[in-house]
């Protein structure tokens, strides 16, 4: 099943909403109160029901189709509706916007539109039809009739928004006639214009969309889906509102490309397209804050078009080697603190029993401000990844060019030296000389059970209650129930140990006179901590090094082995990120799919003044359930650790325009797998 599949379903399996059902009441647009003008039936505009009309829409819809995707189609007789409007090109930009006739709420009688403008097959086949319903104050009292019905949050990864249950579930009149309009007249109007063979499943929903509310490019497929639509009821809208239909090119392998068309909401638009293998789409962002998006939307169902298997949708980071190093680098440039052995042996404690840690303060001051004054000022060459149906983010292009602070940045988290580092706070197998612990020893002898992997407390097997540590939660960086901790615990890897073998090496502060046991803040107090969870990954890797002394400074090798997924060497794969508003990552995004464990690491610049309501958090998710397991805020000089499986899914929530309130507009992270 596909993401769309999914995620678009009434019950996704991915999703992360609010179920509780609750009443939404909006302020309402004057209702007509007008008694003499008496409820009754609603009707299809008498300008869309010319029978020359709907032969040229039956002709123009069939052939854009079948150019788009052949298909065998059956004549029949129901409609499907259509945009009328006008075309604009932004000569910004290579976006066009759609744009009605008809944005003064309500206008007079238009002139019948000329056919020429009621079908466009580019880039996908739709039509957008104005004044689409004759009775104009009958919408009126559906408009107000709709505010009064229940809406859930609806809010996951790809979307954020407010929805009602089935229209078929209300007995409201007006909603009643509405429904009634669209399970008869509508539905067999469009079996004529799509000369599609619909079946008589009419799914009908109210949205509601508000300020920073979006949902994400997606294509709609779903098993039975064939015709989406959409009918607004909304005030006066603009460019400038946001909560555009936006319409995405595909290319040979049908992934979206780029946003070539933007429709806008109008009072009593009809919009509608085919579901089809090139039908992806997004509402963009709501940017008015006094407005309302208020629409009925849903599909007609019928036979699914055919669609390829997905092809090009593994995008995998390139693998690469630890890189050679001296230990000098760690001391250089990580806070003392957390070089102390007491406060590793706490973190590692507390990773052991949650699968998670946020270390906050973790450069020196110095190269943190360093590095931050560098993403900020340098001329860096930032490109765009996508595709749209999986992630929209910058990756630093050409590392070439990069000014020499990032540069030994990224040298420290690719070396050698950090790989024994990790290994140390996390004991995980990141290394093979990496330190092994009393209780590992303790299990080698005895024929201890997997390590504890598959025990509710933890990977140690330890209970929370016995944990004295000092290194703390901060509750705004990380975000987890007690209960989603012993669930990650369960995913750890049957029989096979993380941690090394006794020929370890310890890396760390023999003295270190200015530190206790406590670690460095969190926030305020210590090292924020968040929560364990299971991800794809790539296969086991490993790398062989000498001994090394803490403090010493002696090169670390490593042995020279061609790196690959099966390779005995030490192995990561990084990005360099920068993020701002629109970017986001959806759980489909299948880039680190290749491993059954790993350690992602997120190393944060430039996020003061970073609030949780801008979006861009990492969520962490686990495959096949809806709970959310972990929430990644990010936080200024923060490194955050996660060890997943193949079973946790992660995306980053889409950042809204509240962003524009931070100083830069934007933030940047260092994003590091290790391999065990």
């Amino acid at each position: 099943m596909s993401r769309e599949k999914q995620v678009m379903a009434k019950r996704s399996v991915a999703e992360v909403s609010s179920e509780q059902a609750k009443p939404y009441k909006k302020k309402k647009r004057d209702c007509v109160t007008d008694e003499a003008k008496s409820l009754h039936g609603l009707s299809i505009n008498p300008r869309y029901m010319k029978e020359d009309l709907i032969e040229y829409l039956r002709r123009e819809f069939s052939s854009a189709s079948a150019a788009a995707s052949p298909t065998v189609r059956t004549c029949c007789t129901s409609a499907n509706d259509t945009p009328i409007a006008t075309t604009t090109t932004n000569n910004n930009s290579n976006t066009v916007t759609t744009t009605s006739n008809n944005n003064n709420y309500r206008s007079a009688e238009h002139s019948s539109p000329s056919c020429e403008k009621l079908i466009d097959p580019s880039p996908f086949v739709h039509c957008v039809l104005p004044e689409f319903i004759t009775e104009d104050h009958c919408l009126d009292r559906l408009q107000g009739e709709l505010q009064e019905v229940t809406f859930n949050e609806k809010n996951n990864d790809l979307y954020n928004f407010h929805q009602s249950y089935d229209l078929a579930q209300h007995t409201s009149p007006q909603i009643t006639a509405f429904r009634k309009l669209f399970y008869t007249d509508v539905l067999e109007w469009m079996k004529k214009v799509t000369n599609v063979e619909l079946t008589n499943a009419v799914d009908l929903f109210c949205s509601i969309y508000e300020y920073t509310d979006v949902l994400l490019c997606h294509d709609d497929e779903l098993e039975g889906r064939r015709i989406a639509f959409i009918l607004y009821l909304v005030p006066p809208w603009g460019p400038t509102d946001g909560g555009t239909l936006d319409l995405f090119t595909t290319n040979e392998v049908c992934q979206p490309t780029k946003v070539v068309k933007s429709v806008l909401p109008a009072w009593n638009q009809f919009t509608f397209f085919e579901v089809s293998p090139q039908s992806f789409h997004q509402v963009s962002e709501v940017l008015s804050k006094e407005k309302t998006r208020l629409s009925v939307s849903g599909w007609f169902h019928g036979p699914s078009l055919p669609r390829n298997p997905e092809a090009g949708q593994s995008s995998k980071l390139p693998l690469c080697p630890s890189l050679e190093s001296e230990t000098d680098l760690l001391f250089e440039w990580v806070n003392p603190s957390y070089l102390d052995l007491e406060v590793q042996s706490e973190i590692r404690e507390k990773f052991e029993l949650e699968s998670e840690i946020q270390l906050q303060d973790f450069l020196k001051p110095e190269k943190y401000s360093a590095v931050n004054n560098a993403f900020l000022q340098s001329q860096i060459e930032w490109v765009h990844r996508g595709p749209a149906n999986q992630r929209n983010y910058h990756v630093a292009a050409n590392p070439g060019t990069f000014p020499k602070i990032i540069a030994d940045c990224l040298r420290l988290l690719q070396s050698e030296i950090l790989f024994l580092f990790l290994s140390n706070l996390t004991g995980l197998k990141l290394h093979k000389d990496a330190p092994v612990s009393d209780d590992d020893d303790e299990d080698n002898v005895s024929g201890g059970d997997d390590d504890g992997r598959h025990s509710p407390e933890g990977r140690n097997g330890k209970n929370n209650n016995n944990n004295n540590t000092n290194v703390q939660t901060d509750p705004q960086n990380s975000r987890v129930s007690a209960e989603n901790r012993k669930n990650l615990g369960k995913s750890q890897k049957d029989g096979c140990s993380s941690r090394s073998s006794p020929e370890a090496v310890s890396v760390g502060l023999n003295d270190c006179p200015t530190t206790t046991a406590s670690s460095p803040t969190s926030s305020s107090s210590g090292p924020a901590e968040q929560q364990p969870t299971k991800v794809t990954n790539t296969k086991t890797s490993k790398c062989s090094l000498p001994a090394v002394a803490g403090g010493a400074s002696e090169t670390v090798k490593a042995q020279p082995e061609k790196v690959t997924p099966d390779s005995s060497e030490a192995s990561c794969s990084h990005e360099v990120r920068m993020w701002s508003h629109g970017s986001y990552t959806l759980l489909r995004d299948t880039e680190a799919k290749s491993a059954d464990y790993a350690l992602d690491t997120f190393l944060f610049f430039g996020c003061e003044g970073w609030q949780p309501d801008y979006g861009g958090y990492i969520s962490y998710i686990v495959n096949g359930e809806d709970e959310e397991l972990l929430t990644i805020s990010p936080a200024h000089n923060s490194l955050a650790l996660v060890y997943r499986d193949s079973e946790t899914l992660r995306f980053v929530k889409h950042i809204n325009h509240r962003i524009t309130s931070m100083p830069n507009h934007k933030f940047f992270d260092i994003s590091f797998i290790y391999y065990e």
